[in-house]
């Protein structure tokens, strides 16, 4: 599992490093890369303390700067629910898990508000960016991380487009 998983995190660093220019790829180029990081994140977390991955979502998103949302980006997201018994320590897991790619030469960036701690991960020479929220237990909810891997900006035929209807369809 290791193994299988250090191959995959080189590869997608081998083909994050290569964007140099974001513009000439398409938004093909950047979706398995962004699913593979969310991937890895996703499976660094102890089994143990995850319930279940309550929600897990692959889309193209419109770039704020374009209104007419023929810019656009590939998102890939999950929420890891804690177990109730580890739900106390959503932040610790969270932490530990940005500490695992700090440790391979991404910056974190740290906010905190009440119930949440959010990281943002960048990488210098890659067009990723990933974003780690601990979620305390509410009224409302269960203790969850939830992980957030996002492209870069790239231009597309629009949200209709033959490009986007297929990459979603085929998440």
């Amino acid at each position: 599992m290791l193994a299988r998983l250090a191959i995959a995190t080189s590869l997608l660093l081998v083909v994050a490093s290569c964007a140099t220019e974001p513009a000439a790829v398409t938004l093909m180029d950047t979706k398995a890369s962004v699913q593979l990081l969310r991937n890895e994140a996703r499976y660094r977390l102890p089994d143990l303390m995850i319930k279940t991955d309550s929600e897990t979502s692959d889309v193209s998103v419109a770039c704020d700067a374009d209104p007419q949302g023929r810019k656009r980006y590939w998102q890939s997201s999950t929420i890891a629910l804690m177990n109730n018994s580890f739900a106390p320590r959503a932040v610790s897991v969270a932490d530990s898990l940005v500490a695992s790619f700090t440790k391979q030469g991404w910056v974190a960036a740290r906010t905190e508000e009440p119930g949440l701690v959010h990281t943002e991960l960048t990488r210098p020479g890659s067009f990723a960016v990933m974003t780690i929220e601990a979620v305390l237990k509410s009224d409302g909810g269960r203790a969850h991380v939830r992980i957030v891997a996002n492209g870069p900006c790239v231009h597309t035929d629009g949200r209709d487009s033959a490009e986007v209807e297929l990459l979603e369809r085929e998440y």
